[in-house]
């Protein structure tokens, strides 16, 4: 049985741990069935770092030509691989995005500003359109499925009030998969607001109520219980279950939505996506909130209702809009 020296990992350990000196060691001397697990790695991640790490290093160290030509076949193969199943997924994402937005094919490319002889081209996957074209089909989508419906317009705080900003509107809607779509905008002198960077690899985070966030909370119809979602412009999320007003608090276990966020001249917008799953069937009694921090620091808190006192989106006055 193969063993690796002058490291503590093993053969028995993930592929991910075996480093420089492990995957040299299974190349040269190990079974086949070494060679199967570092294959499987290769294809469940082609541009992972233990595919990183064969193409810049290990690869050129192992000592026959012949295993050398192999490893280099099987990384070829696997991206080769990932490549076509990502091109599959964007088609199949794209017509999904055409479908979602009621328009025909003309139209809709249109929309994208292209031709739809060339939208037909990344329909049936002979091109593969760039990540700006795919963002904007993301947003007509939306669009075209709020259009008409209800714009829900929020309300500062008397106690927070924001010079800086004109309004504030929400508009959310369900689309026939049961995933809740939704927009905030927010109109103003947005160099005078503190809005958080686009974050690299967006996370579930706790606290983004600290600064500019947005904010919807949703329950069935005089339920006590209820779930709050929170979305960042950075594209951190979080996700809360309530049994209720503000009671057995614990994440809300979900898929994580999507998130994006774009700023104009004079507006900031803020478009999500929620998971079927998230919210369930049957209708729903919302309140949307948001708060916008200035760059001097102060808050200002905005809802469709506010409760007597001070600032609580939690507050049964909030759910005043139906889904």
């Amino acid at each position: 049985m193969v063993t690796f020296r002058n490291i503590s990992a093993t053969p028995e350990d993930p592929v991910t741990q075996w480093g420089f000196e492990g995957l040299l060691t299974a190349i040269e001397r190990g079974s086949m069935k070494l060679w199967d697990r570092i294959a499987t790695e290769l294809y469940r991640h082609p541009y992972g770092a233990v595919a990183r790490l064969l193409e810049e290093e290990v690869i050129d160290a192992v000592a026959q030509e012949g295993e050398r030509e192999l490893f280099r076949q099987l990384l070829l193969r696997a991206r080769r691989r990932w490549e076509q199943e990502a091109r599959a997924e964007v088609v199949l994402r794209l017509r999904a995005l055409l479908h979602r937005s009621g328009l025909n094919q003309r139209d809709f490319a249109a929309q994208l500003g292209t031709s739809a002889s060339r939208l037909s081209t990344y329909l049936n996957g002979k091109v593969t359109p760039g990540a700006d074209l795919l963002v904007r089909a993301e947003r007509v989508g939306i669009e075209r499925e709020l259009a008409g419906t209800d714009v829900l317009r929020l309300q500062p705080h008397s106690s927070t009030p924001c010079p800086w900003v004109d309004s504030v509107t929400a508009t959310i809607a369900r689309d026939g998969s049961g995933a809740v779509t939704g927009r905030f905008l927010v109109s103003g002198d947005l160099p005078r607001l503190r809005v958080p960077s686009a974050a690299t690899d967006p996370v579930r985070s706790d606290g983004l109520w600290r600064t500019t966030c947005f904010e919807l909370f949703a329950r069935a119809p005089l339920s006590a219980s209820y779930s709050e979602f929170n979305f960042s412009p950075s594209g951190h999320w979080a996700a809360y279950q309530f049994d209720g007003y503000r009671q057995g608090m614990r994440q809300l276990d979900m898929p994580a939505p999507k998130v994006a966020c774009e700023q104009q001249a004079g507006s900031l917008v803020l478009h999500f996506t929620l998971p079927a799953t998230a919210l369930g069937a049957g209708p729903l009694q919302i309140a949307a909130s948001a708060v916008i921090e200035d760059h001097d620091g102060r808050l200002g808190y905005w809802a469709l209702r506010h409760p007597d006192g001070k600032p609580d989106f939690h507050h049964e006055a909030g759910f005043a809009a139906r889904l």
